[in-house]
């Protein structure tokens, strides 16, 4: 799934250059006057709170609500580019607290606790980004969309391999050292990819799990956001180069993927990092994955998990109904057709659809997880899965954040580092989480 967008890299300049040169007019905020709508904020206006809100306005009046949990919950009113908020949280030593701000262009909200100058800021989601819109038009006219069903796993995954040589133009970014190796595995070696920053250590460590609906994907095509995610964190990233399906069918890439956990948890001294801080990471068929390693690592007493990072994950392959399934179904680059090839070739036998250890969402148990950051893409099919496992976190007592990102679409968090600010926000907002566990 995340591979699927690395054909964007072709054209980077060419819409680099458009961005650039397109009217001022299709880039402008909206100026509809109603607030209403779904707004993120990377520095958060509340404590512990999750990054991504609902704001409705009637009239004058106003309401902000978290996506995940009952709290925080705030009121008030908006005159002209003035608001005022009276908000509660649990979290909160005030019974309630307040703040103040303005509304900058209908797309922007500034706001500061009453009596603090440190301000914090609310974006909205308003439609596409130009440079996503492009890259569309040309992905929709390409191979990269071609359905799965009409070339085979390897041909797709030449084809992958050809689209990601173009990544020489992009200069990788430095960390003090790179290396490849190989540790045993449930069926074999396990190919690893790891990323070591400046400092002298020891350092935390993430095990990131890449994407590509348990198919496709390499090491190779993750390499320069584990080189970005290492540089941000101040963390050791071991990429995971877990077997593929159809060759290897569910449970292959689980298995690999808490064989490469526990190895970390086992080996981490003499890698110059702490085995008691650990996190995992994943996109895509890899959020799937991190997902359900924290689930069997809490099961089995495995190694101890600080914090999961899910973006854009698979939580309910069983499905498929959900309305961003409905909504976003063909011309967004990760297609319901290619979600259904998917599982079609890593988990030929339907009775698996609906396991937890396949669609963690119908879990019996969430209780005592690591705390989670769910980062989604407004135009993706899996959003609103995603969003609700957050929301399932929560009611299992597990501190969850959902980050939805506006305007992009799926497979944003790891290919366009370099030319979309939602990219890196998602970079920086995962790194900001990290430090506060680590």
């Amino acid at each position: 799934m995340r591979s699927l967008s690395v054909v964007l890299l072709i054209t980077l300049g060419i819409y680099c250059a458009a961005a650039v040169f397109m009217p001022r007019g299709l880039l402008a905020a909206g100026t509809s006057g109603d607030l209403s709508g779904v707004w993120s904020t990377t520095d958060s206006c509340f404590p512990d709170a999750p990054y991504t809100m609902l704001l409705d306005q009637q009239g004058n009046s106003i309401s902000l609500t978290s996506t995940v949990s009952e709290n925080p919950s705030c009121s008030g009113m908006v005159s002209g580019s003035s608001i005022d908020l009276t908000c509660t949280h649990s979290l909160s030593s005030e019974e309630t607290f307040a703040l103040t701000g303005t509304v900058d262009d209908n797309d922007t909200i500034s706001l500061a606790y009453a009596g603090s100058s440190i301000p914090c800021q609310l974006t909205k989601h308003d439609g596409m980004d130009p440079m996503v819109q492009s890259m569309l038009k040309f992905t929709n006219m390409s191979e990269a969309i071609k359905p799965l069903g009409e070339r085979t796993p390897a041909q797709m995954r030449r084809y992958m391999r050809r689209m990601n040589s173009f990544t020489f133009l992009i200069p990788p970014t430095p960390v003090a050292k790179v290396r490849n190796i190989s540790v045993p595995g449930p069926g074999g070696q396990i190919p690893l990819r790891i990323y070591t920053p400046e400092g002298d250590g020891p350092f935390p460590v993430i095990v990131f799990y890449h994407g590509g609906g348990w198919v496709l994907g390499t090491l190779p095509m993750v390499d320069h956001y584990c080189r970005v995610l290492t540089k941000e964190s101040a963390a050791i990233v071991v990429s995971v180069g877990y077997r593929l399906a159809p060759e290897h069918v569910f449970p292959a890439a689980l298995d690999d993927a808490y064989a490469a956990l526990e190895w970390v948890a086992h080996n981490a001294a003499s890698r110059n990092a702490d085995a008691a801080r650990i996190a995992v990471a994943g996109e895509s068929a890899g959020g799937n994955l991190a997902a359900v390693v924290c689930m069997l690592a809490r099961d089995r007493q495995g190694p101890a998990i600080r914090y999961q990072v899910l973006m854009s994950p698979v939580t309910n392959i069983s499905g498929m109904k959900t309305q961003s399934y409905s909504d976003y179904a063909k011309g967004y680059l990760l297609t319901r057709q290619w979600m259904e090839a998917f599982r079609g070739y890593y988990l030929p036998d339907s009775a698996n659809w609906t396991s937890p250890l396949v669609s963690p969402l119908l879990a019996d148990d969430l209780t005592n997880l690591p705390p989670a950051l769910v980062i989604t893409a407004e135009y993706d099919v899996l959003r609103d899965e995603g969003e609700e496992y957050a929301r399932r976190l929560n009611s299992a007592g597990v501190l969850a954040k959902n980050f939805r990102c506006g305007g992009v679409i799926h497979g944003f968090t790891t290919t366009m580092v370099d030319y979309l600010s939602q990219t890196k926000d998602a970079i920086r907002l995962t790194a900001r989480e990290l430090a506060k566990v680590f």
